[in-house]
């Protein structure tokens, strides 16, 4: 947890300090060849981005995931669409309760690196679906894990990708 502070810690200060703007607003940024605005939207979606690529580290294999005793919870089908190629058995989406999210092939049980589909730190995990019907506590769990989920991990995902770019 500690790792967790101190990474966000620096990426909000970086940010901080990044999103005072240098030079005039059509031209010369932080960024040379960027214009101010761009060079600001790098630096607004660097949480989502670079912010998620340096805070999903120390992945497990699949054998430690699966393993007795691992803090790692593997999501059911429907909660691991967005991760899923569609190429033969379905890809394995795993979480851990800091955010980390580690995404294995269904084939190969190797860990997914395809930028479409590798997996990206959470910043609210989501929960599993409730084992029973009548849970009413597992259910509020979900559904508000769930949102806060959608709105910080999904959308960001669907307006931008996993990756800076085409992906």
């Amino acid at each position: 947890m500690n790792e967790y502070l101190q990474a966000t810690d620096k990426m909000h200060d970086e940010f901080i300090e990044q999103a005072q703007p240098t030079g005039d607003m059509f031209g010369s940024s932080a960024q040379e060849g960027d214009g101010f605005f761009k060079g600001l939207w790098k630096k607004a979606t660097g949480w989502h981005f670079e912010g998620r690529d340096a805070l999903n580290t120390n992945l497990p294999t699949y054998d430690q995931a699966i393993a007795e005793g691992s803090e790692w919870t593997l999501l059911s089908e429907k909660q691991s669409i967005f991760h899923d190629d569609g190429i033969g058995k379905k890809e394995l989406k795993f979480i851990h309760s800091d955010g980390r999210e580690a995404i294995f092939n269904g084939d190969s049980l190797s860990l997914v690196t395809d930028p479409r589909y590798v997996g990206t730190y959470n910043y609210v995990n989501p929960a599993p679906v409730p084992e029973k019907w009548y849970d009413v506590g597992g259910w509020g769990t979900y559904a508000g894990k769930g949102f806060g989920h959608l709105v910080l991990d999904v959308v960001p995902y669907g307006m931008g990708g996993n990756v800076r770019g085409e992906n």
